[in-house]
């Protein structure tokens, strides 16, 4: 894995709802995006808007439709371990080519717009553009932290331009800042995070879990986990369990373990 010891949510108490992650060391600006590729990424974004617009993919299905889903998991087939690992190499070559920040922003720009329109949407699907995700949050921790903030974050952590700093430059101080703020706030919040929007997160995560290779499952299940910890859900321990049982060394769902065991849960669970 590219990214140092130590980073990712802040490990020691979960009350204090920081997440701290790195892609190696970073600047606190993205670098090499010159406007030589200015139109290109614009024509990109004008491409997921209009899919966003037009609704999914045939294999796109409504995340509150259970017997859809139901459906939609028996069809998933498993992605070989040699395209995983592919994808894996590339996104580490691409890391040691342009640097961690403008590598990660460019792994993650197409993703990211149609995970959060999938949000939006509360349709799940897992296709081409998604699979990178699955593969990028196993690496990149700053990955796996902007996807729990698009889902379990306030508002603010729905702009995805603020998700890109998050994955680009997680140490620079307003992102920092803002992300503190964010779950802050989420925590203390009665209502708490749209449950949702947290079910299609979660059923699209568990989509990858299905799928991808026994270590890349890691990361999808610990999200899947603290997802599930922070709506106040009795799975969230069996999810966390069955990470450790690939890696142990999961800090996230290590966590989420200790949270249940100690019946620390954010306000909207009465905690």
């Amino acid at each position: 894995m590219e990214d140092g010891g130590g980073n990712g949510i802040e490990e020691d108490d979960m009350t204090t709802n920081r997440m701290e992650s790195a892609a190696g060391k970073t600047n606190d600006r993205a670098d090499g995006h010159g406007d030589a590729d200015s139109a290109g990424r614009v024509l990109e974004e004008r491409n997921v808007e209009n899919r966003c617009r037009h609704g999914e993919g045939e294999g796109s299905v409504p995340s509150a439709d259970r017997a859809a889903c139901e459906e939609f998991f028996d069809a998933l087939e498993p992605v070989c371990e040699h395209v995983a690992d592919e994808m894996r190499k590339r996104l580490q070559q691409g890391r040691r080519q342009y640097g961690p920040s403008r590598a990660d922003g460019d792994w993650m720009r197409e993703p990211l717009q149609v995970w959060l329109c999938r949000l939006d949407q509360g349709m799940i699907d897992l296709d081409e553009v998604m699979l990178p995700l699955a593969v990028g949050i196993n690496e990149v921790l700053a990955m796996r932290d902007a996807l729990i903030l698009s889902v379990v974050g306030d508002s603010t952590m729905r702009d995805p331009q603020m998700l890109m700093d998050i994955v680009r430059t997680p140490h620079a101080g307003h992102v920092v800042m803002a992300v503190h703020k964010a779950l802050s706030a989420e925590f203390d919040d009665r209502d708490g995070p749209d449950r949702d929007r947290c079910r299609t997160a979660v059923l699209m995560l568990a989509a990858m879990a299905k799928v991808m290779p026994e270590p890349m499952k890691v990361q999808p299940l610990a999200i899947i986990s603290y997802i599930l910890w922070w709506t106040g859900d009795s799975r969230a321990e069996d999810y966390a369990l069955s990470c450790l049982a690939i890696d142990e060394e999961c800090s996230l769902a290590a966590i989420v373990l200790k949270s249940v065991s100690n019946g620390l849960y954010p306000a909207c669970c009465g905690g």
